[in-house]
């Protein structure tokens, strides 16, 4: 891991701030998992640390890990609705990537979105399709989350294939 995926994934901004300003360092740099700072921070839900990464405007918003996954996977994953939102309001999201799984952050939102996401799962499902299997996003649901799907469905213009 790098210093500043170090700094980005514990929330340093002090160290964070320093880093940036010498100009000479990678922001899209990787770890052994290949995550980049930017994904570290979405994962543990730093907002401040995105916007900072997004500020030196060489950020790769959709960089993907080794797994597949995208900082917007992971805010999704995280539940992070501060986050989704942040990342949507750059407009730069590419919701149809898939993790090595063949999840879209779409699918990923149905599967984990907890009460705390439930207005970004929403604002996903406006904006986002289905997966290649056509399958319906209250079929793919778990069991547990599948009053989600229940409650977004209308909104997203899906319902008349249940």
């Amino acid at each position: 891991m790098t210093i500043l995926s170090t700094a980005a994934a514990t929330e340093n901004g002090h160290a964070l701030e320093c880093l940036l300003a010498t100009g000479k360092v990678d922001v899209d740099s990787r770890d052994n998992a290949g995550q980049t700072p930017f994904s570290r921070a979405a994962e543990r839900g730093y907002g401040d640390v995105l916007e900072a990464l997004m500020a030196t405007g060489k950020v790769d918003i959709n960089s993907r890990d080794n797994s597949g996954m995208t900082p917007f996977h992971w805010a999704v994953q995280r539940g992070q609705a501060g986050l989704v939102e942040l990342l949507l309001a750059t407009g730069k999201v590419d919701m149809d990537l898939r993790d090595d799984s063949g999840k879209t952050p779409l699918r990923v939102a149905v599967e984990w979105a907890e009460d705390e996401a439930h207005d970004a799962v929403i604002q996903l499902l406006r904006n986002a399709s289905d997966d290649d299997a056509d399958r319906t996003l209250l079929v793919s649901a778990p069991a547990a989350k599948q009053e989600v799907a229940v409650d977004i469905l209308p909104v997203s213009g899906t319902a008349d294939r249940i």
